[in-house]
C-alpha cells in the first residue's frame, strides 16, 4: 500500500516537472522570439538612421548646387541686361547724333 502511494505521488511529482519543464521550454521560446524581433527592430532603426543621415547630407548638396546654380544664372541675366541698356545707349546716341547733323 505504501509503495503505490510513494510511486502515485513520484507520477503527480514527474508529471509536475514536466509540466514546469514545458512551460519553461515556451516561455524560453517566446523570450528567444522576442529578443530576435527586438535585434531586428534595431537593426531597422540603425538603417533608417543611416538612410536620413545619407538624406541629410544629399540635401545639403542639393542646397549648394541649387544656391550656385541661382547666382550663376542671376549674373547671367545681370550681364545680358547690361547689354542691352548699353545697346540701347548706342542706339540713343547714334539718333542723337543723326539729330544734330
Amino acid at each position: 500500500w505504501k509503495m503505490s502511494y510513494g510511486s502515485t505521488e513520484q507520477r503527480t511529482l514527474t508529471n509536475k516537472m514536466e509540466h514546469m519543464r514545458t512551460q519553461t521550454d515556451e516561455v524560453k521560446g517566446l523570450l528567444t522570439q522576442n529578443i530576435e524581433k527586438v535585434v531586428q527592430h534595431g537593426e531597422k532603426l540603425d538603417e533608417l538612421g543611416d538612410r536620413a543621415d545619407k538624406l541629410m547630407h544629399s540635401s545639403g548638396e542639393f542646397h549648394s548646387g541649387a544656391r550656385k546654380l541661382k547666382n550663376k544664372l542671376w549674373w547671367k541675366n545681370t550681364k545680358l541686361w547690361i547689354i542691352v541698356i548699353i545697346i540701347i545707349i548706342i542706339i540713343l546716341l547714334i539718333i542723337g547724333a543723326s539729330i544734330a547733323i
